[in-house]
Parts: structure tokens; C-alpha cells; sequence
């Protein structure tokens, strides 16, 4: 692969939305930042205005979501933003919340991808550091399982999606090489998806209160519950995304 610079955005996003999980409405502010500064969350609602890097040694686990914590800060639901800077090869910039969670918007990462990919990026004078698999790597739990492979191209993703929940199953495949074009049109507008067996539980347990059937699919057997699949496959590109 070859090297390419550091990146960053050219002028400051603002959104503003819902928790899917929390209910609690946040603003959140994408800021341009240096080169070698990363990706990195600033709560501004609390007090000292305490940073968390995304990185995987700030990953602290809560379900149904990705959760950064550095101290007692926190920030859920990450991974929609994350995908789409990865996507868009966004390196540095901070990502101002004020709250703990980050907006579920229409349950995808289409509007995150659509304002990065119209501010547009700059890039830096400085090369991007990568990292290179010179080896497969296996991984395996319960009935899940990961496989990663050298590739000297770039990113390319395979998901096999097998969902069964009471009288509803969702068993998909959906594969494509990453790239800002591909990740726009293909993944970014994939949804979040619950069961609809799941749905008690996961209300019981305290989450989902920002979800509604406009923003999370609501899945049935006979499809999405006050909705429609914007793919057939929709499900696995979410777990692509």
C-alpha cells in the first residue's frame, strides 16, 4: 500500500440529534486538527473538558454499542462517526459532545459521511502511519467468529450475517472494497436493526430509549416494522459499516 499524507477537515460540522440508546439530545462539532493528533472526543459538558483518543485502549465495553472511556468520561456509539472517517481518510480532527452519547440520526452513517465528503478534506505534511498484517490472524467466540488476511490493496470486508430471533431470521452476505465512493453509496446508509423479539429486553435493560422505527429497523418476518430496507441485504452492510 502505498503512503499517503495525514488528513484532516477543512472547516468546522455541527449535528445535532438523539441517542438511540440514551434519548438524550447532544450537539456534537467536528474541528480540524494537526498532524499526529488522531481522532479525538472532548466532553465539553463536563468539567476541565476531558478528552478520550479513539484508540482501541480506550474501548470499555457496553452493550449494543462502542464505548470510549479515559477516567470518568465517557462516549457511546462511536462507531457510525468512526466508520466514515476511516472511510473518508479523516485522520486528525476533535469531536466536541456535550453529552455522553453521539447523535443516532437516521439510525445510519450517511449523514456523517455526506458532511464530511461536502466540507472536504486538507491534507498534512505529514505521512499517515499504517499498519500491515503480514499474517492471517483467527479469532472466535461462542458462534462468532473473525478472519483477517494479508491484502496488499487496501480494506476489503466479507460479513455472513446468520440472525435467527423467534419466528424471525435475517441470514445475509454482503462484501465490497473500501473506499470513499463505495462506503458512501453501498454502507454508509445501512441502518441500525434490532429484532423485533429483542425489543422488550433491550428496553427493560434501559436502552434504545432515543430508538423509534424511523431510526432503528425494527425487524419482523415479514421485513422492517413502519419502514422499508433501503438494501435487500441491509443488515449485513450495517454490520459492515
Amino acid at each position: 500500500m502505498r503512503p499517503r499524507a495525514q488528513r484532516t477537515i477543512k472547516a468546522p460540522i455541527d449535528f445535532v440529534g438523539v441517542g438511540l440508546h440514551s434519548g438524550d439530545q447532544n450537539k456534537v462539532t467536528i474541528l480540524p486538527a494537526p498532524a499526529d493528533h488522531g481522532i479525538v472526543f472532548c466532553r465539553v459538558d463536563l468539567e476541565g473538558k476531558p478528552t478520550i483518543p479513539a484508540h482501541i485502549s480506550k474501548l470499555s465495553a457496553k452493550e449494543r454499542r462502542t464505548n470510549l472511556r479515559e477516567g470518568e468520561a465517557d462516549v457511546a456509539t462511536v462507531e457510525h462517526l468512526l466508520a466514515a472517517l476511516y472511510a473518508l481518510q479523516i485522520d486528525n480532527v476533535t469531536v466536541e459532545i456535550d453529552g455522553e452519547e453521539m447523535p443516532g440520526l437516521d439510525g445510519s452513517a450517511l449523514p456523517f459521511a455526506e458532511k464530511l465528503n461536502e466540507v472536504g478534506g486538507v491534507d498534512q505534511k505529514v505521512v499517515r502511519k499504517h499498519f500491515v498484517l503480514d499474517e492471517p490472524i483467527y479469532v472466535r467466540e461462542g458462534d462468532v467468529s473473525i478472519v483477517a488476511l494479508p491484502a496488499d490493496d487496501g480494506l476489503t470486508l466479507q460479513y455472513h450475517l446468520d440472525h435467527r430471533t423467534g419466528d424471525t431470521e435475517a441470514i445475509q452476505s454482503f462484501g465490497l472494497r473500501v473506499q470513499r465512493e463505495t462506503f458512501i453509496e453501498q454502507v454508509a446508509p445501512a441502518r441500525t436493526f434490532v429484532m423485533r423479539q429483542e425489543v422488550e429486553a433491550l428496553q427493560a435493560a434501559g436502552l434504545g430509549k432515543g430508538a423509534t422505527r424511523q431510526n432503528t429497523l425494527v425487524m419482523g418476518p415479514e421485513g422492517p416494522e413502519e419502514n422499508e430496507l433501503r438494501f435487500s441485504d441491509e443488515l449485513a452492510r450495517h454490520k459492515v459499516l
